[in-house]
């Protein structure tokens, strides 16, 4: 059996903040998970590389059970690809640990296959719709971490402390809703001056805690 492992990540460069997904394909399972980092990276290789070791994270789980004899890795990250084979890197040499422990469990001896795919491309072969639905996922959870501390969208500014937010997911993920609850209005007026500066942001529906105010 041959267990297919697609990852992606997406990486903020300015706020040093990461989202993953993974799509695992076999015979017997499927998996599709996405999130954010508990370490954060500080490079897009290093989001890419440890987007892997999230996927392997999932194959070690008690809960999945497998045997195979081929283990293959489709990432749109080269270089990614190059320093876990290599074990060049720190997190390179981690994850390569990962995947070796992979293989011990499902008594897979033979050598991982590690395949690049070209991203955005619109290709509607499997492997790229995989890619597609990854990229995809993985820029949804690095918005939402980007949320969690604060920040709306990469070109943005960072909320205030006193405001609350809540996030509805449009159909693709570059298109969200905020819900932004403020307790003060100055912290709005404020904050949306900064806003306006840097530009593009449309249909965000502001509240002060008392109910909407129209703006």
């Amino acid at each position: 059996m041959t267990i297919t492992i697609n990852t992606d990540a997406s990486f903020s460069n300015r706020h040093k903040i990461g989202g993953w997904a993974c799509s695992i394909v076999c015979d017997d399972f499927r998996i599709r998970k996405s999130g954010g980092f508990r370490v954060e990276p500080d490079r897009p290789q290093q989001a890419e590389i440890m987007a892997i070791g999230q996927a392997a994270g999932l194959l070690l789980s008690d809960k999945v059970t497998f045997v195979c004899n081929k283990i293959v890795i489709n990432s749109d990250c080269i270089r990614g690809m190059r320093e876990i084979r290599d074990g060049k890197s720190k997190y390179g040499k981690k994850v390569l640990k990962l995947l070796t422990k992979v293989c011990k469990k499902g008594e897979c001896f033979g050598e991982i296959s590690w395949r690049h795919v070209k991203a955005h491309t619109d290709a509607q072969d499997a492997r790229s719709k995989s890619n597609q639905w990854c990229d995809e996922e993985a820029k949804r959870a690095l918005l939402a971490a980007c949320a969690k501390k604060g920040i709306i969208l990469d070109p943005l500014v960072p909320l205030p402390r006193e405001c609350a937010i809540d996030i509805q997911w449009g159909l693709k993920p570059e298109i969200i809703s905020f819900t932004l609850t403020f307790n003060d209005e100055n912290h709005l007026n404020n904050w949306w001056k900064k806003v306006e500066k840097k530009g593009k942001v449309v249909g965000i529906k502001f509240t002060d805690g008392l109910g909407e105010d129209g703006w």
